[in-house]
């Protein structure tokens, strides 16, 4: 799983996030990986669709478990020789 990549929520069991109102993921949908976190205890995603919220007058984010989403489709690589190449046509 990279940033970019397509990920469809398949585990939204037992939920522990913070009181704070923070909108969850919905099983079933899909989102856009923007930023993968590698903590001592598992791999954290964060995700396109779901930015933080200003709460006690902080921005908060929060990341999910990589582990309860299933990667629908790596993100696209193309290499700048490749564009310039399709430009060229």
């Amino acid at each position: 799983m990279k940033v970019g990549s397509l990920v469809e929520l398949v585990d939204d069991s037992r939920w522990t996030l913070p009181k704070a109102p923070f909108e969850k993921p919905v099983k079933g949908r899909i989102y856009t990986v923007r930023q993968v976190i590698n903590c001592p205890t598992a791999i954290g995603i964060r995700l396109e669709e779901i930015y933080g919220r200003n709460y006690l007058g902080h921005k908060t984010e929060i990341m999910f478990d990589a582990k309860r989403f299933r990667e629908l489709q790596p993100p696209m690589e193309i290499s700048i020789e490749a564009i310039l190449e399709m430009q060229e046509k």
